[in-house]
């Protein structure tokens, strides 16, 4: 069993650590991504205006609240457009349906 909930930016503890754990996943399975796209996610959350883009992170944790994965949405309401930018699991948690 799982749920996915939003993380809309990193202003609180729980937050900041998701948002760090989908910057490790990202590292970790897009190994050709640059390291500033990665640390720019946080930013991204709290401006998005900076970005054009309005982004959505969703993370898919476990009963233990564990992150098994996440999705990040970018939508541009100007547009009436978005597009599912990432989606991954962490490496050790594939194989559960969360993909």
């Amino acid at each position: 069993m799982f749920r996915i909930r939003i993380v809309p930016n990193d202003s609180t503890p729980a937050n900041a650590a998701s948002v760090r754990h989908v910057q490790d996943i990202l590292r970790e399975q897009f190994p050709g991504l640059g390291e500033a796209d990665i640390e720019s996610i946080p930013e991204r959350l709290r401006d998005p205006l900076k970005y054009r883009f309005r982004p959505i992170l969703m993370v898919v944790e476990d009963a233990n609240d564990r992150m098994r994965g996440f999705a990040l949405l970018l939508h541009a309401p100007d547009l009436h457009f978005c597009y599912l930018d990432f989606i991954a699991t962490a490496p050790s948690r594939g194989g559960g349906g969360v993909g």
